[in-house]
């Protein structure tokens, strides 16, 4: 037995019986507005953690705004929804698209280590059939054995 100091004495034997582990879990969030009119720049969603957003959908009758998506202090996408358009077949995780008189925007997959921040900015007032953003975020959590 090797001793650290008076107080904290090294017991290989409790140190087999005491272990911590710590796990990753992952909650599911949504942010969900529907029918809602945006007519200026707006942050849409920003969170703190490590994670993935698995879906930000827009779907309106215009395609007048970009978007801006800025992960880890980085940007991501800053583009208007003509340049997702053009691109859509060569961009993985980007899916644009006119359909029933009306316009998606999608984009996916996109992990997080700090935090993760979500702008729209419309050149016009535009009425927002849907915007949801799906994202998992990671909680840590202890579990401790004797």
């Amino acid at each position: 037995m090797a001793e650290n100091n008076e107080n904290n004495v090294y017991d290989p034997q409790k140190r087999e019986r005491e272990r911590t582990f710590v796990s990753d879990i992952y909650s599911s969030k949504q942010y969900l507005r529907i029918a809602e009119t945006i007519a200026s720049d707006e942050i849409l969603k920003q969170s703190k953690g490590v994670g993935i957003i698995k879906q930000i959908l827009l779907r309106s009758n215009s395609t007048a705004y970009s978007i801006q998506v800025i992960v880890d202090n980085e940007t991501i996408w800053d583009n208007t929804y003509a340049f997702f358009l053009a691109n859509t077949a060569d961009i993985v995780g980007v899916s644009a698209y006119a359909a029933g008189g009306r316009d998606f925007l999608t984009l996916q997959d996109l992990y997080f280590q700090k935090d993760f921040q979500i702008r729209i900015r419309p050149t016009t007032s535009i009425l927002w059939d849907v915007i949801l953003i799906r994202y998992d975020i990671r909680d840590e959590i202890m579990l401790k054995e004797l």
